[in-house]
């Protein structure tokens, strides 16, 4: 259980997670914070508190366990409306028979830790080939009067929408495109499958505002201004949409 940095602990015996070595914020803006949680093979973080409502992303899966801090619950799992339920009875199985579970490239889940603070150390498995990547975003809420979903845009499924923020995943097919614009939405996206080109409808002209996305890879916009998305590789391509109303001043 290895760190480069050495956060105090003492006077709780826990950080907050923005203190956590492991945890490296790559994204913050009025809306959303993002982060990234690497573990090597065997690699565990320290006791660390999430207190804000984050959307977490599986980059790179593997088996990983918790333990939660003395007096602590783990926060509820909410999962995609998609995700099927014999799946969760197979991950609430594992974690019963063996301390662990394994997490799968790809899965999505949504955990309501302002509601419900969760203070925990997350450890990978020494038995996995490679390391454990999640992507956690934090959301900053806004608007509490969301406006519709527009209809011009990819060809999307709603997997979460609680009325002050949205989940959307769109998939796409090789050289398939599809237009994304959301007005009244900030946007934070995720390429969690294949690879992605996205570029502004209304760039300068002769500026290039192509943005390639590899799996991982991600990209904040604002859903007022349209933008075209490309599944740019041999395979299909699949994208994650965390969508917040715009604060109106």
């Amino acid at each position: 259980m290895g760190h480069e940095d050495q956060p105090n602990t003492d006077a709780v015996g826990y950080v907050e997670v923005a203190d956590e070595p492991l945890h490296k914020e790559v994204y913050a803006n009025r809306y959303f914070r993002a982060y990234l949680a690497t573990l090597s093979p065997g690699q565990g973080t320290y006791y660390h508190r999430h207190s804000e409502d984050t959307l977490y992303l599986v980059i790179k899966g593997g088996r990983m366990s918790t333990i939660n801090f003395k007096g602590y619950k783990r926060s509820p799992m909410v999962f995609p409306r998609s995700f099927p339920f014999y799946k969760k009875l197979w991950l609430a199985l594992q974690n019963v028979f063996t301390g662990s579970v394994h997490l799968p490239d790809g899965l999505f889940f949504f955990m309501p830790t302002k509601k419900h603070p969760s203070i925990h150390l997350a450890a990978a498995s020494p038995r996995n080939r490679d390391e454990v990547c999640l992507m956690g975003i934090e959301i900053r809420y806004s608007s509490t009067n969301p406006p519709p979903l527009v209809h011009d845009t990819l060809p999307w499924r709603a997997e979460y929408d609680d009325g002050s923020f949205k989940v959307l995943v769109c998939t796409l097919a090789p050289a398939a495109s599809g237009r994304v614009v959301m007005p009244g939405y900030h946007l934070f996206m995720v390429c969690i499958k294949g690879s992605l080109e996205i570029m502004s409808e209304h760039a300068p002209k002769g500026k290039n505002e192509l943005r390639r996305l590899a799996t991982g890879d991600y990209l904040c916009i604002s859903g007022d201004s349209p933008a075209l998305a490309r599944s740019s590789g041999s395979a299909a391509s699949e994208l994650i949409i965390l969508a917040i109303p715009v604060v109106v001043q």
